[in-house]
């Protein structure tokens, strides 16, 4: 696990936000505070969506943060800075498998749960912090070594 602390809050907003940069990510969760707090899960609702829109949509469980970033903005912007909020996003599969495969890593992607990105805002600190989750107990952390360089790459290649 990585931890950045994010200097260029505004930047880093912008990107998150308003640019596609994150729009592969599925959010997992989010917890907002402003004048009230509000708490997203971010598993995918399928019963909301008709039929040609579901088929439009990736079969994930959980929704595309491009879907939920303009509910979140809408949230956030106004005269007011947000108080706080948590924000977690993850790897789709496909993406994990592609990942694992490019690196010829010995863990394979069915037994891997989960490559997180937890964005954190708090007394005006904007903190990441990476996360892996695995179904098997190993200590290999070749998996924790290669999405910590992903996001290490992803950060550069954004100038953060």
């Amino acid at each position: 696990m990585l931890t950045y602390s994010i200097t260029d809050i505004k930047k880093f907003m912008n990107l998150l936000l308003k640019e596609q940069a994150f729009d592969g990510l599925l959010l997992r969760e989010a917890k907002l505070t402003t004048s009230s707090y509000y708490e997203i899960d971010g598993s995918l609702q399928t019963e909301f969506f008709d039929t040609e829109e579901l088929a439009s949509l990736p079969s994930t469980k959980y929704v595309s943060w491009a879907l939920q970033k303009p509910i979140l903005f809408s949230m956030m912007k106004g005269r007011h800075l947000p108080l706080r909020f948590r924000i977690v996003l993850a790897l789709p599969d496909s993406a994990i498998e592609q990942l694992l495969t490019k690196a010829d890593c010995s863990i394979p992607a069915s037994q891997v749960t989960g490559l997180f990105l937890n964005i954190i805002y708090e007394n005006h600190e904007l903190m990441l912090t990476t996360g892996t989750s695995l179904s098997i107990f190993t200590m290999d952390k070749s998996v924790d070594e290669l999405w910590e360089d992903y996001i290490r790459e992803f950060l550069g290649r954004h100038e953060l």
